[in-house]
């Protein structure tokens, strides 16, 4: 995985670490048909979760196994309306900025930047802290943030994200991980998938109908 060595500033602790591209997040219009298509390249779903009411997942490739992922954001249909249409349109789903299709944003992973940085929880905000006041040192401005620090699930994972954004307005997630759990937070299915599961449990309740007949 392609990652950035960072040095800090000497106001920081001197120490050399790892900041990682985790993941190049799409918004896309059919979820399935975008995961379908990404099997080609050997991308595997190995997360499903929601933003929202947004179906998303997070797509990895067969090797390495920290290689950067693609994350995929489904937008509601509803939600998706033309800009000339006038209606008022839903609230959107958190962190949509708007209605196009295609990037999203880049996340990164800065777990162990952070924990450089900042020794104690909560890492997230000392660490946002730190970039704003290297940013006012450097810049003479506040880094432009968007979302503040908050705890995310992805499957079974938890983490702590915020957004900023960059010169261009790029939004940039980062990200820092707090613990996997040992079970499973229900998700959302593919179509077939739940077509399948559907089968399983008719099947299931006719022969349970047979056995007491």
């Amino acid at each position: 995985m392609r990652r950035v060595t960072l040095l800090m500033a000497a106001a920081l602790p001197a120490v050399a670490v790892a900041l990682r591209l985790h993941n190049a997040s799409l918004f896309v219009q059919d979820i399935e048909r975008s995961m379908a298509f990404y099997t080609l390249l050997g991308f595997k779903d190995t997360h499903r979760f929601t933003v929202d009411r947004a179906r998303a997942a997070w797509l990895s490739p067969p090797q390495p196994e920290d290689a950067a992922r693609i994350e995929l954001i489904e937008l509601p249909k509803n939600l998706v309306k033309p800009e000339e249409d006038g209606d008022d349109v839903e609230a959107k789903p958190k962190g949509v900025p708007d209605f196009r299709f295609g990037q999203s944003h880049l996340a990164f992973d800065i777990s162990d930047v952070a924990r450089a940085w900042v020794p104690e929880a909560p890492r997230l905000a000392g660490y946002l802290r730190k970039l704003n006041d290297m940013s006012e040192r450097k810049f003479q401005k506040s880094i432009s943030l968007m979302e503040p620090p908050a705890q995310m699930m992805f499957g079974q994972e938890v983490w702590e994200t915020a957004v900023i954004r960059d010169p261009d307005g790029v939004r940039i997630e980062l990200m820092t991980y707090d613990a996997t759990l040992e079970h499973q937070m229900r998700t959302w299915k593919t179509a077939d998938e739940a077509e399948a599961e559907g089968a399983e449990e008719a099947a299931e309740a006719e022969a349970e109908a047979e056995a007491e007949a």
